[in-house]
């Protein structure tokens, strides 16, 4: 047959193709797949990230997968790693996981995303990792918003934010990362960037506590602010918010988030790359 389907899980492939009839097989060129849900994941709560103790090696119990392919349900929690590490005065609000909640407050720019599960944030891999998340809702819209899922019930007791589709934890993701750019820069009297912030917390004590955020006591509190060095991490934050502006151009930050981008990209054009260590 030259159109069939593939059922795997709860992902549905459709292969559509010519094959002719004096040839056993032939592909063509390029191959366009169609990729669509064929079932309604749970309800997409703060409480339930998955956890398996299934090993996804392809086996099979009893005739049947072990496990359930569903690259939808994939996107979806993939982005419980950014709720984990989120920081500021908004954590309790905006995070996804109802074990988390406000930290470092006192920091002279509260906001951003811990590094690597400890307490310490570098602006390079925050700025390449927004431009990223960003550049991938740009780039796959419509993808994106196909993965939505109905709109869940609110767990009983639990006070953080519920959210009715996976675009809309993607854009409170991204804007905890714009919102903190956007404060991690300083200007002078003629209105152009003088300083950004391209490290908070300190590279030792920050780096090696094994805590929650929440009870850390020992924070040091630096801010690492750089005027003639951060080429690099300012046209990373530029990139992350130029997107924030095109990916959401109805929110109320959008044109703030716009002309911060072209600021930042002014300012990378005159200095030089920030090297730490």
């Amino acid at each position: 047959s030259n159109s069939y389907n593939i059922k795997t899980g709860s992902i549905a492939l459709q292969k559509l193709w010519e094959i002719p009839e004096d040839e056993d097989a032939a592909l063509p060129y390029e191959i366009y797949l169609n990729l669509y849900r064929s079932v309604v994941a749970p309800s997409y709560t703060k409480t339930n990230a998955p956890y398996t103790d299934n090993d996804p090696s392809g086996s099979l119990e009893n005739g049947k997968p072990k496990y359930m392919t569903d690259y939808a349900r994939l996107l979806q929690h993939s982005l419980y790693f950014y709720d984990a590490n989120m920081c500021g005065t908004d954590v309790a609000e905006n995070s996804a996981l109802a074990w988390r909640t406000n930290c470092h407050v006192e920091d002279e720019v509260p906001g951003g995303y811990h590094d690597a599960g400890d307490h310490v944030m570098f602006g390079l891999p925050q700025g390449y990792t927004a431009s990223m998340l960003g550049w991938s809702y740009y780039e796959f819209f419509k993808e994106n918003v196909l993965t939505n899922d109905t709109k869940p019930e609110t767990p009983t007791g639990n006070t953080h934010k519920m959210f009715k589709s996976e675009d809309e934890h993607l854009k409170t993701i991204l804007k905890h990362f714009y919102d903190f750019f956007v404060n991690s820069v300083k200007y002078d009297e003629d209105g152009k960037i003088k300083e950004i912030l391209v490290q908070k917390g300190f590279g030792y004590t920050d780096h090696v506590i094994w805590c929650a955020p929440e009870i850390q006591t020992n924070r040091a509190k630096e801010m690492i602010w750089k005027s003639s060095e951060g080429s690099n991490i300012a046209a990373q934050y530029a990139g992350a918010l130029a997107l924030g502006y095109l990916n959401f151009p109805n929110d109320p930050d959008a044109s703030n988030y716009l002309k911060v981008a072209e600021d930042l990209y002014e300012f990378a054009n005159r200095t030089s790359p920030f090297k730490a260590g």
